[in-house]
């Protein structure tokens, strides 16, 4: 597997090499080609480091299953958007912030 990506104008390039009940048996990962890691769980890091997500958010957003994509695409539009944010922990937020202004109306309250 071969994949190169631009982010904030470096080049980088991860190669892994998987075989059926061996798992990742190569790897590497490369940065304007300079080669930055090529253990398994090494280049998994830097590339967990680049991207500024952790392994369980990356998996979420970038690899879907074929049945949950159809998914999305036969939910309503503004469902989706719900389910998304859910999928990638982002209704969390939504939650602290409706706290947050529950707590600022009661402290409005109570100083009249």
């Amino acid at each position: 597997i071969e994949l190169e990506f631009v982010l904030d104008g470096k080049k980088y390039e991860v190669k892994r090499t998987i075989e059926k009940g061996k798992g990742t048996v190569s790897s590497e990962i490369r940065e304007e080609g300079e080669l930055l890691e090529v253990n398994p769980q090494g280049v998994t890091r830097e590339v967990t480091r680049i991207l500024q997500m952790d392994y369980d958010l990356f998996q979420r957003a970038v690899y879907s299953e074929q049945n949950a994509l159809d998914y999305f695409l036969q939910i309503p539009k503004g469902k989706r958007m719900q389910q998304i944010d859910s999928m990638l922990k982002l209704d969390r937020y939504e939650k602290v912030r409706e706290s947050a202004v529950k707590i600022k109306n009661n402290i409005s309250n109570l100083r009249q």
